[in-house]
């Protein structure tokens, strides 16, 4: 078993070290936004939890602790005043499986000529990814996931694919109620416009999550991610039954939005409602709304 671990650890830490060689220009930006409201709320701090039909995001290593069916819909909104801008993500779970689309639309732009001229045409852009996602446990403790994402974004007239492949580990129990994980996202093509290629924003990341009875039960989880290096910090407490509130902080990466979040969940029979606000950058304090279902 220690064999197991320590390959897919060193595989995952190889895959780091390829990026690192290759820092600059990255693209398919929007695979960073993240998914589900709650994890945003928590600043991003949620490879160790992945206890949702976010886990395709966050780590598919957590599709295991699914014990039924659930599907959920996020959508952000910046609350800068960007015509057009959103974002959209769908997840479906099962036990071990799940599949997720996501989109980002750019909205329609004047289109104008060299000399600064309006020449009456728009013109549009979009980003989206379609993944299938599948976990296996190695053992009563832990467990394997892969996501093999197919993406594409368009500008105008112009268009670009690639193919990715995330892995995660996530060791349940590790001391009692400490989870510990590690996930390794977008290795893999470099989508091509016209003559300009560049990498995916790949990314290593290890956290841990601790589970403790307060005056609430309160989850407690961080997030450390190496290159570049930043860590999140996440906190949940649920106050009754039915509502949880949530905070984090994120110490970077400098450009797309370090500082405070926070959030709620309202949750009834097999349905539930999230909420959750994060800065983002020269997106401004963008909004995060989920709603989710298991049947």
């Amino acid at each position: 078993m220690k064999k197991v671990l320590v390959v897919l650890v060193l595989g995952m830490v190889l895959g780091q070290v390829v990026y690192a060689n290759n820092a600059g220009e990255k693209a398919a930006a929007f695979l960073k936004l993240g998914a589900g409201a709650r994890a945003n709320a928590m600043a991003g701090a949620y490879c160790a939890i992945a206890d949702d039909s976010s886990a395709c995001y966050w780590n598919p290593a957590g599709l295991v602790q699914m014990k039924g069916r659930e599907a959920s819909f996020m959508y952000l909104k910046p609350m800068s005043e960007v015509d057009g801008l959103g974002y959209s993500n769908i997840n479906i779970a099962l036990p071990n499986m799940g599949a997720s689309l996501v989109y980002l639309g750019y909205g329609q732009t004047k289109e104008y000529d060299n000399g600064g001229i309006a020449t009456g045409k728009d013109w549009s852009a979009s980003d989206m990814a379609i993944s299938g996602s599948y976990a296996r446990k190695i053992n009563k403790n832990l467990s394997v996931g892969g996501t093999l994402k197919v993406i594409s974004m368009k500008i105008d007239d112009s268009s670009a694919n690639a193919f990715c492949l995330d892995t995660g580990l996530l060791y349940k129990d590790y001391r009692p109620n400490l989870n510990l994980a590690a996930v390794l996202t977008n290795l893999g093509t470099k989508p091509k416009f016209v003559n300009e290629a560049n990498p995916l924003p790949l990314s290593l990341r290890l956290g841990g999550a601790y589970k403790k009875n307060l005056k609430f039960p309160t989850l407690i989880s961080l997030d450390t991610n190496l290159s570049p290096f930043y860590v999140s910090l996440g906190i949940e407490s649920a106050l009754s039954p039915i509502f949880s509130a949530r905070l984090g902080y994120a110490s970077g990466p400098a450009k797309e939005g370090p500082g405070l979040t926070a959030g709620f969940g309202i949750s009834h029979q097999n349905l539930s409602l999230d909420y959750a606000i994060r800065p983002y950058g020269d997106l401004g304090l963008s909004h995060y709304i989920s709603l989710s279902t298991r049947f």
